[in-house]
C-alpha cells in the first residue's frame, strides 16, 4: 500500500473535522458539548465528507459541483486542503438519486448531518440545564445573582438601548435559574464561570 496516496484524504479528513470543532469552539458551545458523542460524531462526519470529497474530486468537478483553481489541479495536497475547507458545504450536496422515476430520492450526507445537528442541539440543551441547576444550588438568592450579573455586564452591552433591554429582561426574571440562563446566553460559559465560580 502506498502510504503517500493515503496522506491527502487523511489531510482532508483532519481539516474538515478541525474546522467543525473550531466552529463549536468559537461559538462558545464546546464547553457544553465536549462530552457529547453526537458532537464528536458530527466532527468526524465533516472529516469523512472532506475525505470523500477529495476521493470523488474528479466526479465533482466534472459535474460542476466544485470549481477547482487551475493552479491546484496538479497538487494533491492543495486539493486535499481545498476539499477539507469545503466539507461543510459538501455535506448538503446530493451524491446520487435512488429509486424509480416516480419515487426518486436524493442521497447524500445531509440526512446524517441534519440528524446529528438535532442531537447535538439536544445534548447541548441538557448540558446547559444540568450546569445551571448545579450553579443554582450554589447561589440561592435571585437578588444577589442579579447584582452580580449587573457588575459583570460585558462591554458590548454598554450601548444604552441594548443595556436597557438587557436590564429590563433581567429585572423580570423571578428565579436564579432564569437570571443565570439569560446571562449565560449573553456572555457564554467562560465569562459566566468567572462571574459565578464554583463554591466548595
Amino acid at each position: 500500500m502506498d502510504v503517500n496516496a493515503l496522506l491527502p484524504p487523511v489531510l482532508a479528513f483532519l481539516i474538515g473535522g478541525l474546522l467543525s470543532w473550531l466552529g463549536f469552539w468559537f461559538s462558545g458551545r464546546w464547553g457544553f458539548l465536549c462530552r457529547s458523542a453526537s458532537a464528536w460524531a458530527y466532527i468526524a462526519l465533516q472529516g469523512v465528507v472532506g475525505a470523500a470529497g477529495y476521493l470523488l474530486l474528479s466526479e465533482l468537478t466534472e459535474n460542476g459541483v466544485v470549481a477547482l483553481p487551475e493552479a491546484w489541479k496538479s497538487n494533491c495536497y492543495a486539493q486535499a486542503v481545498f476539499m477539507g475547507f469545503l466539507a461543510k458545504s459538501l455535506s448538503y450536496v446530493t451524491l446520487f438519486d435512488a429509486g424509480g422515476t416516480d419515487q426518486k430520492k436524493s442521497v447524500g450526507f445531509k440526512f446524517f448531518v441534519d440528524g446529528l445537528q438535532e442531537k447535538v442541539a439536544e445534548d447541548e440543551k441538557i448540558a446547559v440545564i444540568e450546569f445551571l441547576i448545579e450553579k443554582e444550588k450554589q447561589y440561592g438568592s435571585v437578588d444577589s445573582v442579579k447584582e452580580t450579573i449587573r457588575r459583570w455586564i460585558p462591554h458590548e452591552l454598554k450601548d444604552k438601548k441594548t443595556l436597557d433591554t438587557f436590564l429590563g429582561d433581567l429585572e423580570n426574571q423571578n428565579t436564579v435559574y432564569d437570571a443565570m440562563l439569560q446571562f449565560l446566553r449573553e456572555v457564554g460559559k467562560k465569562m459566566f464561570e468567572s462571574a459565578f465560580p464554583d463554591r466548595k
